[in-house]
């Protein structure tokens, strides 16, 4: 890890309760080839051994944060306290693979009207065996996911701060990821790398803190809308796009109230 002062890239990692990943989510972030990074974690009051690994970690670029006011509320708090020019969003229950800092950072290097780049995400069970992948979409494909569902995986994706800040933050509401990407493509590019460098925790359960159906299904279908005002849509795409986010509001509805 380098010394200066402002690094180049804030690892900003939310908690709770996560005393059997936090240990090997911020060894990956030690593991990477690139360097110039400080980690910040923020625990939402975990009553478990997670806040105490933490501050075991010999590592003089790594502060531990609470916020106890919700998910959004604490990533706000990581964003806020950050040094970094770009901001890696990443789960404890999550690991960085090989080159992810580094390749994610090139990209915005290079593409300075980009505000996030994320990456393919692979799930693994709790023994370590990797169960399925997901793609990261590019081009034009990512620009169809944007009306149906978040088209960069949260865990993955590394932010420009600058616009981060340009958009007010994380909204404290469901889907409230989704909701900050379709605001930053507004006035930014959304880019992907379509490889898998992040990998998590295949989840048996849905929703997360606070979830609710009827409050979740109307924030999605409103943010997918609103992906329909914000991307740049040709007279040909824009009827082909209505239909795809009113098909996606009726199969998301059908799950979330039916299952």
């Amino acid at each position: 890890m380098d010394d200066s002062a402002s690094p180049r890239v804030s690892v900003l990692i939310p908690t709770l309760n996560e005393e059997e990943n936090i240990q090997r989510a911020i060894d990956s972030v030690k593991s990477q080839s690139f360097s110039d990074y400080e980690i910040i974690v923020c625990d939402a009051g975990s009553s478990d051994d997670t806040t105490d690994i933490v501050k075991s970690q010999i590592a003089p670029d790594l502060r531990l944060l609470t916020d106890t006011n919700g998910l959004m509320s604490q990533y706000n708090t990581l964003c806020n306290a950050a040094n970094g020019e770009y901001l890696s969003i990443f789960d404890a229950d999550s690991e960085m693979l090989s080159g992810k800092l580094e390749k994610q950072v090139q990209v915005l290097d290079e593409n300075p009207a980009a505000a996030a780049v994320g990456t393919g995400l692979r799930f693994r069970d709790r023994s370590g065996e990797v169960v399925r992948e997901l793609e990261a979409p590019t081009g034009d494909e990512l620009k169809w996911m944007a009306i149906r569902t978040n088209p960069l995986h949260h865990t993955t994706v590394l932010l420009r701060s600058e616009a981060v800040a340009s958009t007010g933050g994380y909204r404290r509401r469901p889907f409230g990821d989704y909701d900050l990407m379709i605001r930053l493509a507004k006035n930014w590019e959304l880019m992907n790398i379509n490889e898998p460098l992040t990998q998590t925790i295949e989840r048996t359960s849905r929703g997360g803190r606070n979830f609710s159906p009827s409050r979740s299904f109307y924030h999605n279908t409103s943010i997918g809308f609103r992906a329909l005002l914000t991307m740049d849509w040709s007279v040909t795409e824009a009827p082909i796009a209505l239909t795809k986010r009113v098909g996606a509001s009726v199969h998301l509805a059908y799950n979330m109230f039916t299952t």
